[in-house]
């Protein structure tokens, strides 16, 4: 028996505002953080399969319709190894053992000692 328990690294995304701004900048970065999450940025979530790394955001779908795989294959990834991404990521994200990032603050320092 193994005890499986998928890792999500950097644990996802989040936004916030700090609450000693005017309520105009919060207004402003509430309307960025749904433009940015939004449906129309996307943000080049789905990359193209020959670009540089360099030019590479890092990003992981987030939004179901980040799984068309049709799109994937017109950016150039093959058909086969999309789908088993895609099925990597639901099966890793519906994981009821799913393993997050620590989150606190100065968790670096450990990260750090961790490495070492």
């Amino acid at each position: 028996w193994v005890n499986k328990a998928p890792y999500a690294a950097l644990g996802g995304w989040a936004a916030a505002v700090a609450g000693n701004v005017s309520p105009m900048r919060q207004r402003l970065a509430a309307d960025f953080f749904a433009y940015a999450s939004g449906m129309r940025s996307n943000l080049g979530v789905i990359p193209s399969a020959t670009a540089p790394i360099s030019e590479m955001n890092g990003q992981d779908p987030y939004r179901q319709s980040h799984f068309d795989i049709d799109k994937w294959v017109a950016q150039g990834f093959p058909r086969e190894g999309t789908e088993t991404y895609k099925n990597t990521i639901l099966e890793s994200l519906s994981s009821k053992n799913l393993a997050v990032d620590i989150r606190f603050p100065e968790s670096d320092r450990i990260y750090i000692v961790l490495d070492k």
